[in-house]
């Protein structure tokens, strides 16, 4: 996964880029979801991976525009964000 924006904390974390879709992750989000050009439509796709290239506008994009037309959300594994508030259980 190729990094939003690195000088961001909250939001969007991450994104990966295929031919008919996109996944991203957030920042404290327990799982990567998958938007794709049959579940959530080819302009909307297009217009994420422009905006994830970008550094800016995905999320503000995804809340108002796609909101839940994700194909699959994926749990994310070894990794902080799956605790809450990044505050690791013993």
């Amino acid at each position: 996964m190729e990094l939003y924006n690195p000088n961001s904390t909250r939001g969007v974390r991450a994104y990966e880029i295929g031919e008919d879709y996109i996944i991203i992750s957030f920042h404290n989000g327990s799982y990567d979801y998958k938007f794709t050009h049959d579940s959530a439509g080819k302009g909307s796709v297009e217009v994420m991976k422009l905006l994830a290239k970008e550094g800016k506008g995905l999320a503000a994009y995804l809340s108002t525009q796609v909101k839940d037309k994700y194909e699959s959300k994926t749990p994310v594994k070894n990794d902080d964000r799956t605790n809450f508030m990044n505050i690791k259980f013993e």
